[in-house]
């Protein structure tokens, strides 16, 4: 229950900024706030992967233009 009320921030925050004129991606791809958290679900739950996040930032306003959202492979235990 706590992990759906996570994913559901995610994507209440993905929806914000894709209305704010942000630019999302997924592994380089331009993506959609449901695909990324569906990504989201399927890597933490198989416990390969986790995704980081990477802030593209406008040198001159100082805005977020982009957020890139790549898979990182969790090292084997």
């Amino acid at each position: 229950m706590v992990q759906r009320m996570a994913y559901r921030e995610i994507l209440r925050e993905l929806k914000e900024m894709q209305a704010r004129g942000i630019g999302l991606e997924l592994n380089g791809r331009a993506s959609g706030p449901e695909a990324i958290v569906r990504a989201h679900r399927i890597s933490e739950s198989k416990g390969t992967y986790n995704i980081m996040r990477d802030y593209v930032i406008d040198e001159t306003s100082g805005e977020i233009e982009e957020v890139h959202f790549d898979f990182v492979r969790n090292p084997k235990p």
